[in-house]
């Protein structure tokens, strides 16, 4: 795709996006699994540090821009403290941030829109907010959106990609 061996054609560009799409999964899918064997067996191991949330916000989102881009959807960093520092493992949340993320790109539909936005209660707690245009999730539904392989059912739409390790 980078034209590092030549010109592709279109069918071809076709086809290796659709096989860099699959491979993408895949990788996804093995890192989902490794990482819930790790924490699983209780092996995973914490490396906090200071880190501006701001930054952060905008590295995570600006990792996910294209594939919000392709849904048209309107990717958003809301209003944040430039400021704003909190002490934690910055590869788990980046994780749980581009998880969360994605799924909001995920399940908004074409010319929506997904707000990041972060603020503090004082010194003690950060909060990172998602907000996006999507359908939502049933109230009944959102004691379980953290368990191991579930994901929310959506009555009139086919099963969504992934198998709910995010």
């Amino acid at each position: 795709l980078d034209g590092i061996i030549g010109q592709l054609n279109d069918k071809q560009s076709v086809y290796i996006k659709d096989i860099r799409a699959s491979t993408d999964r895949l990788a996804r899918l093995i890192e989902d699994l490794l990482d819930l064997s790790i924490i699983s067996s209780g092996r995973a191991e914490m490396k906090p540090s200071a880190i501006f949330v701001l930054a952060l916000l905008q590295e995570v989102t600006n990792g996910l821009r294209t594939i919000a881009k392709d849904k048209r959807t309107d990717l958003q960093i809301g209003l944040i403290d430039p400021d704003l520092t909190v002490w934690a493992d910055r590869d788990r949340i980046t994780q749980v941030l581009t998880n969360l993320i994605g799924n909001a790109i995920k399940f908004t539909p074409a010319r929506g829109k997904v707000i990041v936005s972060a603020h503090t209660n004082g010194d003690a707690w950060a909060q990172v907010s998602i907000v996006d245009t999507g359908p939502g999730i049933a109230s009944e539904e959102t004691r379980k959106i953290f368990d191991e392989f579930y994901q929310v059912t959506r009555p009139g739409k086919e099963k969504s990609r992934g198998i709910g390790l995010g």
